[in-house]
């Protein structure tokens, strides 16, 4: 077995806002001025949802080069739903593809299944890792 990590660092920030970096990269997650933040960056829920869709779509783009398919144009969208009675998390994610190009629906329908065949994120979710946690007191 061949194992690769990956390494995320999370800081607060003012507020709820959240600082996080990985590698050379940094983003900002935060809530709306709704819900007493400062907007300055997604919500945790739609980065999460963008997730999904940032590995769909660099799996669409490795798949479109390997059946060769005519795309001319790939979009997705994420919907999530939050059940307030039923708990907290996502009770449900709806995926929306908008795909351009000389393509039949039959090769619509296999790219699609390899998308959501072969998404990590998506897969994770579907398949919980585990988590530990360690405590660092400062």
């Amino acid at each position: 077995m061949t194992i690769k990590n990956y390494t995320a660092t999370v800081e607060a920030g003012d507020k709820f806002e959240a600082i996080c970096r990985a590698r050379d990269h940094e983003i900002i997650i935060d809530e709306p001025l709704t819900a007493s933040g400062n907007d300055l960056g997604m919500t945790p829920v739609e980065e999460l949802l963008s997730s999904i869709g940032a590995w769909k779509t660099a799996t669409a783009k490795g798949f479109s080069k390997k059946l060769r398919l005519d795309l001319e144009s790939f979009k997705i969208k994420l919907d999530g739903e939050i059940d307030t009675e039923k708990g907290r998390g996502l009770s449900k994610v709806k995926t929306t593809y908008y795909i351009g190009g000389d393509i039949s629906k039959e090769q619509v329908d296999k790219f699609v299944d390899l998308i959501e065949r072969y998404c990590t994120v998506e897969i994770t979710i579907l398949n919980a890792p585990e988590f530990e946690k360690e405590v660092i007191q400062l």
